[in-house]
């Protein structure tokens, strides 16, 4: 008898422990970690950054190895890439270079963002070559070149993609603009800002930017107080708790929230695998743009040729049709015009409409967002 009392004490004991952690996970859900050098999960992956934050895993397993008469490109890319790189435009690339010069190619690649503002300039101890990186971020601070792609039409731009809504099917509630994420009783989900290595950041910018374009358009002038007042209204009743890309999808896809806020990117792949869901293009949105770099110290003699060559191919025809077929808005406007599927874009601004990359990090997320962050920390919806 006394051991079985002595067993339901200690059960008792443990259940309100779970308990006790669970209601203290449920107060810290949508509070905003602190940038960081930790291991952290990305996907499958375990991706860990060194003191420096500028050294990690890499994410692509190259079937060649390395050695005599094998080229080596070290690309260091945003997570959004993933697929597209790895099936399509990495394969392709091998395939071309063999068949015009007769080598194989090997590729070390990372994620470019190990933390909230750092940019990779290793990946697994090898100096990075190639750089492809949203303009949410400033290269040129830690040593990257532009191309000379630059000087051409698209700046550099190998695709866009726009920050769209998800919403459930037949839009029930009538979502069309950021503005009415502001209304009474629309519960808005998107990524945390310090998660999902900087996707929130996205929603973010257009959630704040929506409204400086919209009141430029109707009044000839922005209006910043306007705009601060849009983001921390819909802020305050929306859940962007610390989850990746990918979990906030998922909890969308179970049921929670009206709208999720996400790039058209992974808005059209979702919508693809769940029919009861669907895209909204709200008229003021923000384009990111990805742009690819180059670490030229880094790269030697012997592989100007091949890291060039790599760079003209993201530019080519067959990765553009490549980037279209994954959900991104090809920088070629001939390969453009072939993809009715991408809705034009009333009144799309770039990042730099809004500010500078670090400023926008320092004065609006690191500031502004995190004061409204934490002025719901008690009040957070699960």
């Amino acid at each position: 008898m006394k051991n079985r009392n002595r067993i339901l004490i200690w059960a008792s004991v443990f259940i309100a422990l779970v308990l006790g952690l669970a209601l203290y996970g449920l107060q810290k859900v949508g509070q905003a970690s602190p940038p960081g050098k930790e291991a952290f999960k990305v996907g499958s992956r375990t991706i860990v950054t060194n003191e420096a934050g500028d050294t990690f895993t890499g994410a692509y397993d190259d079937p060649i190895p390395d050695g005599p008469g094998v080229q080596t490109i070290v690309v260091s890319y945003t997570c959004v890439l993933d697929r597209v790189l790895f099936n399509e435009l990495i394969p392709g690339f091998k395939k071309y270079w063999k068949d015009t010069a007769g080598e194989d190619v090997r590729f070390v690649t990372g994620y470019a963002l190990p933390d909230f503002d750092t940019i990779a300039t290793t990946v697994s101890g090898e100096p990075v070559r190639v750089l492809i990186m949203t303009t949410g971020t400033e290269p040129a601070t830690r040593g990257f070149s532009p191309t000379k792609w630059h000087k051409t039409a698209n700046k550099g731009i190998i695709y866009s993609s726009a920050q769209v809504f998800v919403v459930r099917k037949g839009n029930p509630k009538d979502i069309r603009t950021y503005a009415d994420l502001k209304r009474p009783g629309i519960y808005t989900i998107h990524t945390n800002p310090f998660e999902g290595l900087g996707l929130g950041l996205w929603a973010v910018y257009g959630i704040y930017g929506s409204a400086l374009k919209a009141s430029e358009v109707e009044t000839g002038q922005k209006d910043y107080e306007a705009a601060l007042e849009q983001l921390r209204q819909v802020e305050l009743n929306a859940f962007y708790g610390p989850t990746s890309g990918d979990q906030i999808i998922k909890m969308f896809s179970d049921g929670t929230g009206d709208v999720l806020v996400i790039s058209e990117s992974r808005a059209r792949k979702l919508a693809r695998e769940n029919p009861s869901v669907e895209i909204v293009v709200p008229p003021y949105t923000v384009l990111s743009d990805m742009v690819v770099y180059t670490m030229d110290k880094n790269i030697k003699k012997d592989e100007r040729e091949v890291v060039e060559g790599f760079i003209d191919y993201l530019f080519g025809e067959e990765a553009q049709e490549a980037l279209a077929k994954f959900g991104f808005r090809p920088s070629d406007p001939a390969v453009f015009a072939r993809h009715p599927e991408f809705p034009p874009l009333e009144h799309p601004f770039h990042l730099d409409y809004i500010g500078s990359a670090t400023t926008l990090k320092k004065d609006m997320i690191l500031d502004k967002w995190m004061k409204i962050n934490n002025s719901k920390r008690n009040n957070q919806r699960p």
